[in-house]
């Protein structure tokens, strides 16, 4: 299962590489899959039986007969909105932002493997592959790949897990550049910003909305307008970074699972949103 998403996620991040530097071919694809493959397989290793079934029982699911009303996201009873309370811990990605606050996530912003994989196959449509790599990967750089949990937002503040060995988890705050990157659509670059990569960006908000057309009562912030806006930011950030910075990751699988998934999946809160309500929170 996962070996189809490591080749996926790797190929994606290969093509952005390679068509600019295409002297690094094979250079780049050796040591992208062998760093690639570290990072996560420990992880994978650590994943119980008990587990795995859970794991198959999720993709199954998914390869049931496509059901347009079944698939659409539930908003309502134990996934209402609910804004986070004191204690619980929201982070810089909006996406993973509203699958806590709308109970997919635990509220606490604090999630697990099993948990985060089903919430990104359900609601985000993600393929199970690929979500058990992105988990694997999340849990790898920035939770507890002992318990395999991982935050959304800041560290839980557990204790050291092995002295000299395993420090803190630190949660997606801790993770700009490794994770998280910059050329955020609403966001601002982290060097840019005195490392501020949580409070939106007016110049970058500002574009977004204005990429609608005022005169069409139709037009509404779908997938083709997401795809304008990330070009955008992507060369304003080279234009106006010298620390630019994307890893091989980010520089496209990332960018395009960020892109895609939100407008494909939450189609009346997204696909559908206007300008009158572009600032509603969801």
């Amino acid at each position: 299962m996962v070996n189809f998403a490591k080749a996926l996620l790797g190929a994606c991040a290969l093509v952005s590489t390679t068509s600019a530097f295409p002297a690094f071919d094979g250079e780049w694809e050796k040591f992208y899959f062998e760093n690639f493959d570290k990072a996560i397989d420990p992880i994978l290793k650590r994943i119980d039986q008990e587990s795995w079934n859970k794991i198959a029982a999720i993709e199954k699911r998914q390869q049931a007969t496509f059901n347009e009303d079944a698939q659409r996201v539930d908003v309502s009873g134990e996934h209402e909105y609910r804004p986070p309370t004191e204690g619980q811990t929201r982070g810089p990605c909006p996406g993973l932002n509203i699958l806590s606050n709308h109970g997919y996530f635990d509220r606490s912003g604090n999630t697990n493997l099993i948990e985060s994989i089903d919430a990104l196959t359900n609601v985000l449509g993600m393929g199970t592959d690929t979500a058990l790599a992105l988990v694997a990967y999340s849990i790898a750089i920035i939770g507890d790949p002992i318990a395999l949990t991982w935050s959304i937002g800041a560290s839980p503040g557990k204790e050291v897990l092995l002295p000299g060995v395993l420090s803190p988890p630190g949660g997606i705050d801790q993770s700009h550049n490794s994770y998280e990157s910059d050329a955020s659509i609403t966001r601002s670059d982290s060097y840019l910003s005195n490392g501020d990569v949580w409070s939106s960006n007016t110049t970058r908000f500002e574009h977004l909305y204005n990429l609608l057309d005022d005169n069409d009562p139709n037009a509404n912030f779908n997938l083709d307008v997401i795809n304008k806006q990330r070009a955008w930011t992507h060369d304003e950030s080279v234009y106006h970074n010298p620390n630019f910075f994307m890893r091989h990751l980010q520089d496209w699988s990332l960018h395009l699972l960020h892109t895609i998934s939100c407008p494909s999946s939450f189609p009346t809160i997204v696909q559908n949103i206007q300008k009158a309500t572009l600032t509603t929170t969801i």
